[in-house]
């Protein structure tokens, strides 16, 4: 393989990664029971939809992303119900 083709690969597997991100960081949160914990002490300060949004525009801002469009469909984690592709 050249670089070009290793450039190209790399580049389609972070665009595929970006565009469900959120879903990713939602689902790490889920399956990790001290992520899970601090997630919802806040929800119950805050309620789910803030810390949602809140998170959601941290994700955009840590990667330095931006929205594209909604993604139809049920996202893989139960605290979203639904998310944003980003790209950067």
């Amino acid at each position: 393989m050249n670089n070009t083709t290793y450039d190209s690969f790399s580049s389609h597997v972070f665009e595929e990664f970006e565009k469900h991100i959120t879903d990713k960081v939602f689902k790490m949160i889920e399956e990790d029971r001290n992520l899970q914990k601090e997630y919802l002490d806040l929800v119950a300060l805050k309620g789910r939809a803030t810390v949602n949004r809140w998170l959601g525009k941290k994700i955009k801002d840590h990667y330095k992303l931006r929205s594209i469009k909604p993604i139809e469909g049920t996202p893989d984690a139960i605290q979203i119900q639904g998310h944003t592709m980003l790209k950067k």
